[in-house]
């Protein structure tokens, strides 16, 4: 796997440096040949997961398409591949994100212990500690 990336739809000031009150948000682990890429949307701009695998696919052009819509989005390229999603919870004053639960339609992504070194990857979210819900 060449690198690591975060494609983060959440509102401005919502990575470091935030003040605000903590942001709920889904996210979705994507494997494509770039490398690995956590995708993070807040709950309130994207209802389901396959929202955000819409978004990125659309981006990177990847080939893809609704299956179900809302809910489920599929990824037509053999060398892209969603490997789960599901909650994180940004408290900018605690310096922490919580994970927890899993994606309805793409399951829980199984590796956790992988997206602490995604995070720490970019510079808006490497300050912050990562802590698993279960």
């Amino acid at each position: 796997m060449p690198g690591s990336m975060v494609y983060s739809y959440l509102p401005p000031g919502s990575g470091a440096g935030g003040l605000g009150e903590p942001i709920v948000c889904k996210y979705v682990v994507i494997e494509m040949p770039a490398g690995r890429c956590l995708v993070l949307g807040a709950v309130k701009d994207f209802r389901y997961h396959a929202a955000l695998v819409e978004r990125l696919c659309r981006e990177q052009k990847i080939a893809s398409g609704w299956e179900h819509r809302p809910d489920t989005y599929a990824v037509y390229d053999r060398q892209t591949d969603v490997l789960g999603g599901g909650f994180m919870r940004v408290d900018h004053r605690a310096g922490k994100i919580v994970m927890y639960g899993s994606s309805a339609v793409y399951g829980r992504f199984a590796e956790t212990e992988l997206i602490g070194p995604i995070l720490r990857s970019d510079p808006d979210f490497a300050a912050f500690r990562l802590v698993k819900r279960r």
